[in-house]
């Protein structure tokens, strides 16, 4: 579940479905979601890719919605009509899609073990190469300038999207890395394995500083607290 603003934007991974949800949340403030009036909301749901839905995510105004599919699709979508504005056929899997700070990049982890970005006109802008191994997850600092990239490698790749270039790997975990997340303040990288280990670097120095062995399974999802 992501929200922005009034957006509520609901997806079910497993399905090809999107249902969005537009809520005014003024109006519902000290509501509970069962409470919520029709008049409040306004749902749809429709098809709008062929296969699962991998990845969703949205602009910091709320108008826009970028979802990647199994279908090997990146679709382009504008909130405030529900219109599809660009697809992007990207030819090879893609795991996860993200929308820089300043929303005019698009980030994909794809197949092919790069990372591509992409104009919201969906023209490929540049494709970032040096994983051995599919990217499966990636995660923008909060100005925008770096991007954290996790792969089946079992590295983390911080790259400066100036440069182009990979300016530290981070290796430790034993497990294939499936999530990334960086934290607000931009200081701090968390990593997620398949053997349920969580790694929290120094995003600078890249050192380790700790590192969680609580899961038994797949560590998929991280957040910080703001």
């Amino acid at each position: 579940m992501i929200m922005a603003q009034s957006k509520l934007i609901t997806a079910f991974s497993m399905t090809a479905l999107i249902t969005i949800t537009t809520i005014d949340l003024a109006a519902v403030s000290s509501t509970t979601p069962e409470s919520v009036s029709p008049q409040q909301s306004q749902a749809s749901s429709r098809e709008v890719h062929q296969d699962n839905i991998k990845s969703l995510d949205i602009s910091s105004d709320g108008q826009t919605l970028i979802s990647s599919s199994d279908d090997q699709a990146i679709k382009i979508w504008n909130l405030s009509d529900g219109k599809l504005r660009h697809e992007i056929s990207v030819n090879n899997w893609v795991y996860q899609v993200a929308l820089s700070p300043n929303d005019q990049l698009i980030a994909s982890g794809n197949g092919d073990n790069t990372v591509k970005l992409w104009g919201l006109d969906g023209r490929l802008l540049r494709s970032l190469s040096g994983h051995t191994s599919k990217v499966t997850t990636i995660a923008f600092n909060p100005s925008g300038d770096l991007l954290a990239s996790g792969s089946w490698d079992k590295t983390i790749r911080i790259w400066d999207l100036k440069t182009e270039k990979t300016i530290r790997t981070l290796a430790g975990h034993s497990g294939l890395i499936i999530a990334v997340e960086i934290s607000p303040d931009g200081k701090l990288l968390a990593s997620g394995d398949s053997e349920g280990t969580v790694n929290v670097w120094n995003l600078e120095t890249g050192n380790l500083l700790h590192s969680f062995s609580e899961h038994s399974n797949w560590a998929r999802s991280l957040v910080f607290t703001p």
